[in-house]
Formats: structure tokens, sequence, C-alpha cells
């Protein structure tokens, strides 16, 4: 009779080992929410509150003569690369597009 209480502190150990503390205090939170219906049905802030970052790839704009200035310049150059055939890899790094089926297969 002692091997499913020796199984369940085995389980809550590899638990606690996983998400940790703090995790596990979310997860649990999280699932009761979801159980007692008690996710907000509707959102706090409007979307039309939110402020674009100052960064001019990640900021919002319908109207590109109403960018400022340095924005723009960034915007025709990132153009410019992408047409010339580059793409930029985890947001830092320009890299080539492949041009043959191998390279397209290739690790980079």
């Amino acid at each position: 009779m002692s091997a499913p209480p020796v199984r369940a502190v085995m389980l809550a150990g590899s638990v606690i080992r996983s998400f940790g503390c703090r995790g596990l205090t979310r997860r649990l939170r999280h699932e009761w929410r979801r159980r007692t219906d008690a996710f907000l049905h509707e959102p706090t802030m409007a979307l039309g509150t939110l402020r674009p970052s100052g960064d001019p790839v990640l900021a919002p704009r319908s109207d590109f003569a109403a960018m400022p200035q340095g924005w723009r310049e960034a915007a025709v150059l990132r153009g410019e690369r992408v047409l010339d055939g580059e793409y930029e890899a985890y947001g830092w790094d320009w890299r080539r597009l492949p041009r043959t089926e191998e390279a397209w297969k290739r690790d980079p």
C-alpha cells in the first residue's frame, strides 16, 4: 500500500523541479481561473491606447508620409535590402536568401 504515496511524492517532486515554485503557482492559478471561468471576457485596455515603440521596425504606422524622417529612411533601407534578396534572421542578423534547392536544405 505504500506504492501510491511514493509515486505521488515522486510525481510532486518532478513537477516542482520542472516548473519551480513560481511556475507551479502560476500554473495552478491559471488552471483555477480556467475551470472557474474567472478570465476577463473584455480587455482592460483599448487597443487604440497602445503606444508605438521607438523602433521603426516595430512601430505600427499606416501613413508613410506621417513617419518621422529617420524612420522613413530606415524603412526604405530595410525594404531595399529585402528587394535585394536578404532577410533579417532572428531580428538582427541580415542574411542572403538561398538561391538553390540544396542551399534551402542546408543549415545556415
